[in-house]
């Protein structure tokens, strides 16, 4: 099946998961939340790139993921978040244990 339910797949649903022939309710996961968006610009000076970093996670909706390309740098976002006053911030990299990366999923969910 894929994201866009036709009443194909409404019948297979209803078919595999109903009892009885009972009804099922479907609940579209998108009608609760927003999809996610992407931003991208470039910029040619660092400290201004920085400052509006710290804008927009300042701004953006959360749970937030901050992409970066090594594992420095992801844990040098953290500390700079971390003391722009942004505490809930969790760090997981290619070098994250399963556990870690556990943690992280679960603090997403509150």
């Amino acid at each position: 099946m894929s994201a866009t339910i036709a009443q194909r797949q409404v019948d297979k649903l209803t078919h595999l998961f109903s009892f009885d022939n009972s009804e099922i309710d479907l609940l579209w996961g998108s009608a609760l939340r927003t999809e996610p968006a992407y931003f991208a610009h470039q910029f040619d000076d660092h400290d201004v790139r920085r400052e509006a970093i710290i804008d927009a996670v300042s701004l953006l909706p959360k749970p937030l993921i901050l992409y970066t390309t090594t594992v420095s740098d992801a844990n040098d976002w953290a500390a700079c978040l971390r003391s722009r006053g942004m505490l809930r911030v969790g760090v997981v990299t290619g070098k994250s244990s399963d556990e870690d990366r556990q943690t992280a999923v679960e603090r997403w969910r509150g």
